[in-house]
């Protein structure tokens, strides 16, 4: 329990503190996006094919389907650095 609320504040100081290193570095901001999204497959993909595997009898292509706006409108978010107006 300990180790997730840990991993949970860490993941928080990671994201409020990004921005610092964003403003410091001198890589184009598309290239440093890629980059950091880059990074997000390599390291979440392991921890989706796991599951996959685990509940591939419960997850079908109308589930892969609606989860397609949800990931597109996310990874235009983090590509481009602002999200689209979504409410109206």
């Amino acid at each position: 329990m300990i180790s997730r609320v840990l991993l949970l504040l860490f993941g928080a100081f990671a994201c409020s503190t990004s921005v610092l290193f964003m403003k410091a570095s001198e890589i184009d901001p598309i290239l440093l996006a890629f980059y950091r999204l880059a990074v997000a497959v390599l390291v979440l993909m392991p921890l989706f094919l796991r599951d996959l595997r685990a509940h591939r009898d419960d997850f079908g292509f109308a589930e892969f389907r609606r989860t397609l706006l949800p990931g597109g409108i996310t990874g235009s978010c983090g590509f481009s650095g602002r999200c689209p107006d979504v409410t109206g």
